[in-house]
């Protein structure tokens, strides 16, 4: 095995044989997964014993096999903001030896839990959504084909509604069917809401987590599983009455995010036409405590790796999984709106220089999508640029937490003073 040897990880199966501990596999060690691993690894009773011994699985590629190799160093396998991960991996991996990573799939076969934190990305097909479910069902074949009959498997992945009842269920029937086994799978849904930044590993264990079961048996194992890796005293759970109410809910929550951006910028168009400081009066409307305190400030758009997207994975789910009739308009017309919002900055910059934007020298102070973190996927400052770059503009950019813009890399990234 390259990503880690087999006898490492099976030696760490058969200390908690040994030790009494369930062993969790986590499917997927991108932003989500690699911290979710690092969180339950490190989950203890109140007498400071583990709960379980996890063993952290991604591909055989390069990047797989970075994460795997950072991870079984003791470092976390994303750069991060929050100095508690890097402490806990280390904890995890060098002294509690609950956690070690690796590209063996036969991994799957000693799991009492799986989490799955594969991505699932939607593309925007000349104004449809397009989503490659069957790669992200292939993948989860390979888990199919080797869990145990009692073991839970728990889709962490922001997903299309429809996807775990009519996709991954029948498919793990039918590998249960081939193999003999005439139980039904355990398949249960509970969608994270991870926020890389300096509360990166409490956005896990100290958050409130949503989740349901395909049968009320994987429920019941979701909701134990869970109580153990969350504060849920301080933020208890909620269960939902059909994975599809949880699928919808995680989708339904970004978007009407999305949706609230997007009717902000609007307003903020309107304002500047009158001469308005749009600033001042949200902050004036602000003041109404209880229904419009939480109103959106003006911004320069919206990135990260959930609210850009959402929105077209519920369209799809709708539409192809579940048979929906009509549109979400509102929900789809938010992201386009959301989409234009950087280059509408640069058209202000236009307007200030007459109409001339070719050899204008602009300076963007931060790249990353959100402050005070250094992840830059989906940045609306990469649109804003890939444009300044079409129209003939000087860039500089700046950004203390970001040491490299993959998506920009034509950009100079230089101290804040530089620009």
């Amino acid at each position: 095995m390259k990503g880690g040897r087999v006898s490492e990880w099976m030696g760490h199966v058969g200390r908690a044989a040994d030790e009494g501990r369930q062993v969790v596999v986590v499917q997927g060690l991108g932003f989500v997964g690699s911290v979710m691993a690092t969180v339950v690894a490190t989950s203890t009773s109140p007498d400071g014993m583990p709960y379980f011994t996890v063993l952290g699985v991604d591909l055989e590629s390069e990047l797989g096999l970075r994460r795997i190799a950072k991870i079984n160093s003791g470092a976390p396998a994303v750069d991060a903001q929050d100095p508690l991960l890097a402490e806990l991996t280390r904890r995890a991996v060098r002294d509690l030896r609950t956690l070690v990573a690796t590209t063996d799939v036969e991994a799957y076969a000693a799991a009492d839990v799986v989490v799955v934190d594969l991505p699932l990305d939607v593309h925007d097909a000349n104004g449809r959504p397009e989503v490659d479910i069957d790669a992200f069902a292939g993948a989860l074949r390979a888990v199919a084909k080797r869990i145990r009959p009692e073991c839970l498997v728990l889709i962490e992945t922001t997903v299309p509604p429809g996807t775990t009842d009519t996709v991954l269920l029948p498919m793990f029937r039918e590998e249960f069917s081939r193999r003999g086994i005439g139980s039904e799978p355990l398949l249960a849904h509970a969608y994270e809401r991870v926020t890389p930044g300096p509360r990166y590993v409490d956005s896990i264990r100290r958050y409130w987590r949503v989740f349901a079961g395909c049968s009320d048996a994987a429920a019941a194992r979701a909701r134990a599983f869970l109580e153990k890796v969350i504060d849920v005293r301080s933020f208890p759970l909620t269960e939902l009455s059909n994975v599809r109410a949880s699928e919808m809910a995680k989708v339904l929550e970004n978007s009407y995010r999305a949706a609230n951006i997007a009717f902000i910028d609007e307003w903020s168009r309107a304002a500047e036409q009158v001469g308005v400081d749009l600033f001042e009066v949200v902050a004036a409307i602000r003041k109404r405590t209880g229904t419009h305190d939480n109103m959106r400030w003006p911004g320069f758009g919206v990135g990260g790796y959930c609210l850009p997207k959402d929105g077209l994975l519920a369209q799809w789910g709708l539409e192809q999984l579940l048979g929906a009739a009509g549109d979400l308009p509102v929900t789809r017309n938010a992201l386009r709106i959301n989409r234009r919002m950087p280059l509408h900055v640069l058209e202000l910059i236009r307007e200030m220089r007459e109409g001339e934007l070719r050899g204008a020298s602009v300076g963007l102070a931060g790249v990353s999508y959100l402050p005070g973190v250094g992840d830059t996927r989906n940045s609306p400052a990469a649109e804003f640029a890939r444009a300044a770059g079409r129209a003939g503009v000087k860039l500089l950019a700046s950004d203390p937490l970001v040491g490299a813009w993959p998506e920009c890399p034509e950009v100079p990234l230089v101290p804040f003073e530089e620009l």
